[in-house]
């Protein structure tokens, strides 16, 4: 008889700590799978404004923007078309002329982060533009590219265009 209490005294307690060692690691992989879904959002999100901002350069649109506000109306135009937190305060438009030697997947268009360069360019002009934005991050900043010291991944995507032959 003593025995069998002895048994269930020894179990008594089992499952919670089962639970207390296991419960960390399921919340950590829950935390980093939300994180990684929310970067693949962001950066399809991303992809879709860039083909506006891409239209608008590509079509001459933006030259009627005073040359001033041109940034700032793609920003705004990107803005618009995102669901992405302070866009206006962590998106960067790089568009600059590109010369012949770029390759076709790219290759020789390398903008640096903290070298960001807006030229609208003129018609039949062979055009690179980047969108950059300093993605906050919740569990799995490691995983991605730093911006300096804080805890944002930096996403971007980039597209090489031709602007079609318009008038300035």
């Amino acid at each position: 008889m003593t025995t069998e209490w002895l048994r269930r005294l020894d179990s008594c307690g089992a499952s919670a700590l089962e639970f207390a060692l296991t419960a960390p690691i399921f919340i950590g992989l829950l935390v980093a799978f939300f994180d990684v879904g929310i970067y693949f959002l962001n950066k399809n999100v991303m992809m879709s404004a860039l083909s506006v901002a891409q239209r608008t350069v590509q079509t001459g649109e933006i030259q009627a923007v005073s040359p001033n506000m041109r940034e700032r109306h793609i920003q705004d135009m990107v803005c618009g078309e995102t669901i992405l937190s302070a866009c206006d305060k962590r998106l960067s438009v790089d568009l600059r002329r590109l010369d012949g030697t770029v390759l076709k997947d790219g290759e020789g268009y390398t903008p640096r982060i903290d070298d960001y360069r807006f030229d609208a360019g003129s018609g039949g002009t062979l055009m690179g533009l980047e969108l950059s934005y300093r993605l906050p991050t919740l569990f799995s900043g490691p995983v991605f590219e730093h911006a300096g010291t804080s805890d944002d991944s930096i996403l971007q995507v980039r597209s090489i265009f031709r602007t079609e032959p318009f008038q300035p």
